[in-house]
């Protein structure tokens, strides 16, 4: 499942290397230590845009809703999702402490205990890289939604020329 981590570097310059380096699984020296959250993250990317289109070619199929415009409303509702999703599973991620400091910080300190944190003010990842890490993941969102639209909607009864012939 190498895909995802290969299909999220393409944006690791909108929303961090940093954060790009934490989600495909390395450690603070560089090793694969796991879980790849690509996987995760690209498979309910690519469910959720998968049902849309399959709701909006044979749930809804109305002959008053099969315009490109409608079809256009389903892919923004898509996009919409999978930008909260993505958003979301960042988010949580960095403010529950999940993500070591030395992908957070810039410069990091230990205690006596051996306890590693980061020093404020040398914040690497905000709640702005996990915005823009779900911006990627719309817009990966939107690539599938077109794919699987021009997959599944030759077999619709009112919408196979949405969008377009």
């Amino acid at each position: 499942m190498d895909i995802f981590k290969i299909i999220y570097s393409w944006f690791y310059n909108i929303y961090s290397i940093h954060l790009y380096d934490y989600l495909k699984g390395d450690n603070c020296d560089g090793a694969f230590v796991g879980p790849d959250h690509f996987i995760t993250i690209g498979l309910v990317m690519i469910f959720i845009s998968l049902f849309i289109a399959v709701v909006y070619y044979y749930v809804i199929n109305h002959p008053r809703f099969n315009r490109w415009w409608h079809w256009l409303i389903m892919l923004l509702i898509n996009a919409i999702i999978n930008l909260i999703v993505g958003f979301g599973y960042v988010y949580s991620k960095l403010y529950s402490g999940v993500i070591p400091a030395c992908f957070t910080h810039a410069d990091i300190e230990t205690t006596d205990e051996g306890y590693i944190y980061g020093v404020s003010g040398t914040e690497r990842l905000t709640t702005g890289n996990c915005w823009q890490f779900g911006i990627a993941n719309a817009i990966l969102a939107v690539l599938a939604f077109v794919l699987f639209s021009m997959i599944i909607k030759w077999w619709s009864r009112n919408s196979k020329r949405s969008p377009f012939l």
